[in-house]
């Protein structure tokens, strides 16, 4: 996904696309940022995270991250395996497409790193890893 940000130059940041990118746009509305379409230009600004009708995400403690990074995974249909209980990862199954799901967890603290030839967990196929 192409983006330009502008916000250290009193500008905005922008996601390049069209009605194309309504999915993602409402996934971001989920977490609390709001973006509208500029049509002329093609492109989806996000607001100014200042005016009150916008509702801010929240810091989320620890014990709520991981109850929200696999309901986040699981309203996505994303296939994970969970293995933090046992002092491993948080694995996703899955190549490139999940670069959207990877940019939303970043936003909530949870950062995950490419492994394309996988590892046994994914059964060698290419997976993320996060602690």
């Amino acid at each position: 996904m192409k983006y330009k940000d502008c916000r250290s130059k009193g500008g905005a940041f922008w996601i390049i696309g069209g009605s194309e990118l309504s999915k993602i746009v409402s996934q971001a509305a989920e977490l609390g940022f709001q973006f509208r379409l500029n049509a002329p230009q093609n492109a989806w600004y996000l607001e100014d995270m200042k005016k009150e009708n916008i509702r801010r995400p929240t810091v989320i403690e620890p014990s709520v991250k991981k109850d929200t990074i696999i309901t986040i995974l699981e309203k996505r249909g994303v296939a994970y395996i969970d293995k933090r209980q046992e002092n491993g990862n948080l694995w996703i199954i899955g190549g490139q497409e999940l670069k959207d799901i990877v940019e939303i967890a970043k936003t909530i603290g949870v950062y995950f790193h490419f492994k394309p030839e996988g590892g046994r967990i994914s059964k060698h196929k290419p997976a993320w890893w996060a602690k």
